[in-house]
């Protein structure tokens, strides 16, 4: 579930542009997952956004930690 969102606005996009969304997860603490996001238009940085997202137990729908295996996956110095 997405907790917050900041966004940094670089430059116009438009309708047409070809962006490409580079995520990078950067940590996990506990049962909050945080994110990199950059948008680009071909070399130009459009946008960066920061993000943090708490991890939910598919059954209780309550607040869960991961599991190192399921971290390593996503972030590699974990």
């Amino acid at each position: 579930v997405a907790l917050k969102h900041e966004i940094s606005y670089l430059k116009p996009t438009f309708l047409q542009d070809n962006v490409v969304a580079e995520v990078i997860a950067e940590k996990v603490e506990g049962a909050r997952a945080y994110f990199r996001t950059v948008l680009k238009r071909g070399e130009d940085v459009l946008s960066e956004i920061q993000s943090t997202w708490c991890c939910l137990d598919a059954g209780t729908h309550r607040p869960a930690r991961l599991t190192r295996e399921v971290i390593s996956r996503f972030v590699p110095t974990a």
